[in-house]
Parts: C-alpha cells; structure tokens; sequence
C-alpha cells in the first residue's frame, strides 16, 4: 500500500514537471496576432475625458492586424446616439503569456486629434479570438470582443441559416415606448 501511495506521488510529481516544461514552451508573440477580424466594442463613457460626451458606446469594425504589432480600423461606431464612420489605428504588443497590450488612436468629433486609449487583454483559440478591456482613460466602461474572420471575401449568401439574435441599447431618452417586431426577409 505504501508502495502504491509513493509510486503514484512520483507519477503526479513528474507529470506536473512535464507539464511546466511545455507550458514554458508556449511563448506567443506579435506575429501570432495577424489577419482580419471583426470587432464589436461595447460599453460607456461614465467621466470621459474632454471632448467626449458621456453615455453609451458601440463600435463595429473590421480590424487589419499585420503580425508586426500594427493595426488599422475601418469601423462604424455609436457615440451616445451619434452614428459616425470612422478610421484609425493603433499597435500591439503580444505577451509570451498571451496577454496583449493595445494602444489605439481614436478619433472624437470635436476633438483635434485622435486620443490614446491603451487596452489590456488576452488572446485565445490559437489566435483566433481577442478580449480587450479599456484601462485608460478612466473614467470608461468599455470592452471590445474580436474573432478572426476565415475568409477576406463574403457575400449575402454566407448568412443563409439560423443565427442567434442578441440586441441590446436605449432608445428615445423621453421613455418613449417603441414596439414592434424583426422579420426576415
């Protein structure tokens, strides 16, 4: 019985060993965060710097990352109601642990120049799937969600098929109701 307690703690022992030696081995880096994926940022400005209006933020884009720490961004984005097309861009330092650091050039209507706003997350799914979450400038609530796109080209017949709908945001501040229903064409 002894015997058997012993030789199992040595089995466990070594294979804790074993697997520290291959989790040394995974070391990502920038050029393991490269190609075309979607964004979707979500959140608020709650004491936003000057020149940016308090309330809520949503950006879509499509984010160009070329695996040498640079990205651009052609996105759409909902700045307390606004809807604006917007482009810029930002670096990126991937970590040996997968985390990320991100600086992104923003830029603000009324603001004359874009703004830094450095991000912190983790990279996931072999690359294919980035979670950043806004650091500063505080005063924000924002996180931003992208997954690698598999293709550079698609067409209307790529969302034949059943998806999930998730909708969520404000509507008239006045607390209007406003009914209806979404049906597909």
């Amino acid at each position: 019985m002894k015997l058997t307690t012993v030789s199992r703690a040595l089995s466990l022992l070594a294979a804790l060993a074993l697997s520290q030696g291959l989790r040394a081995e995974l070391a990502c880096k920038n050029s393991d965060y490269r190609g075309v994926f979607g964004a979707v940022a979500t959140g608020g400005f709650i004491a936003p710097p000057p020149g940016i209006p308090a309330g809520p933020t949503v950006r879509i884009g499509r984010v160009e990352a070329d695996g040498n720490g640079n990205a651009s961004i052609p996105a759409t984005l909902s700045l307390n109601g606004v809807i604006l097309k917007e482009d810029y861009g930002g670096t990126y330092t991937v970590n040996p642990d997968y985390t990320m650091n991100v600086i992104l050039l923003i830029p603000f209507p009324g603001v004359p120049a874009p703004m830094p706003f450095r991000f912190f997350g983790m990279l996931a799914d072999d690359g294919r799937e980035l979670a950043i979450l806004l650091l500063e400038p505080a005063g924000s609530s924002v996180r931003i969600a992208l997954r690698k796109q598999r293709r550079d080209d698609c067409s209307n017949g790529d969302l034949s098929g059943g998806y999930l709908l998730n909708m969520a945001g404000f509507n008239d501040p006045q607390g209007a109701a406003v009914t209806g229903s979404l049906k597909a064409q």
